[in-house]
This record gives C-alpha cells, sequence and structure tokens, in this order.
C-alpha cells in the first residue's frame, strides 16, 4: 500500500525545505506530515526505501521512520545513497534502546537517530539545524 502524496508546487516554488518520510507505518507518516507541515516544510511521505531512493533530488532531508521496512531496509537506503555519491542529510526514528540499529546508521551516515518514541520539538530543533548545516 502507498500513502498518498498530496504535494504543493507553490510551496517548493517558494523556497520551502522539502522532507521526505520513509515509514511503512501510514498512520505514523501522515503524524509526521502533519507535524512538519505545519512548521513550514514540504513533505512526501512514501512507505519503502525504494520509492525514497527514485526521488532522492526532490528532497532537502530524509527521515526515516522504521528500519523494518518492505524491500530495502532504512539502513540500506542511506547506504545506498552514500554509495551512489549522492549522500543526504537523514534522521533514523529508531525503537527505545536499539543501540546496535543507532550505532549501524550513524555509521551509514545518518545525521542522527532519534528513539521513539521522540519529543517533537527534539525532532523539529534536530532537521532545523540540520537543514541550517547539512555537515552537521
Amino acid at each position: 500500500m502507498k500513502a498518498t502524496v498530496v504535494e504543493n508546487p507553490k510551496a517548493q516554488a517558494a523556497g520551502r525545505p522539502v522532507i521526505g518520510v520513509v515509514d511503512a507505518d501510514i498512520a505514523m507518516g501522515e503524524a509526521l506530515q502533519s507535524l512538519l507541515r505545519s512548521h513550514g516544510y514540504e513533505v512526501l511521505c512514501q512507505t519503502s526505501a525504494e520509492e525514497a531512493l527514485a526521488d532522492l533530488s526532490r528532497f532537502d532531508l530524509l527521515i526515516v521512520g522504521e528500519e523494518k521496512l518492505p524491500g530495502m531496509s532504512g539502513i540500506e537506503l542511506i547506504e545506498k545513497m552514500r554509495g551512489r555519491g549522492t549522500p543526504l542529510p537523514s534522521i533514523v526514528l529508531t525503537s527505545p534502546g536499539n543501540i546496535p540499529l543507532t550505532v549501524r546508521a550513524i555509521r551509514a551516515g545518518a545525521a542522527d537517530c532519534l528513539e521513539k518514541p521522540f519529543f517533537k520539538v527534539v525532532l523539529l530543533g534536530r532537521i532545523k539545524q540540520i537543514l541550517s548545516n547539512p555537515t552537521a
């Protein structure tokens, strides 16, 4: 099942950052989309890593909401981006206490990992920091 994507060309033309959300859980993707749009970001939700990989040029930041995606995993997505020479700042949302996943994500090139459940203000602050300095 593919998440519904509602794009706003006016927002993209106005220079609003575009954030890709990759999560097999459509409800989680919609919740993130609502949160991020309410803070001025354009959001494109996808339910698989393959969909995100096909759209990388559209994003300013990628949020991988789930490691276990159909097909390619979230970490494999980040590794493929780096392997293609198109690393995109990424935030991985992990399950509580999943230190091995956090380590793998950072080694793969993720800008940050946040443990679920996360504080909205922390996620928003980290997004702002990464977008203002993508190498952070």
